[in-house]
């Protein structure tokens, strides 16, 4: 089943800055859901690498995720 997610922005203060969050979800109480019960701490990002549609089978080599 196919599911055509939206991106959802969630915002906090920390340190007199405001930060956003963004979490891909099928609907608003989805995503708060998802905000609430589903968020893992990963690690810090080190790079960011934007590979054409050409590049598939990079991404596949990498297990790099496209997100539509």
């Amino acid at each position: 089943m196919t599911t055509d997610f939206k991106t959802y922005l969630f915002e906090y203060a920390y340190q007199g800055s405001t930060w956003v969050l963004e979490i891909k979800a099928e609907s608003p109480e989805d995503a708060r859901l998802r905000a609430r019960q589903s968020l893992t701490y990963l690690g810090e990002v080190q790079a960011k690498v934007t590979a054409p549609p050409l590049l598939g089978w990079l991404r596949k080599l990498f297990g790099i995720r496209h997100d539509h």
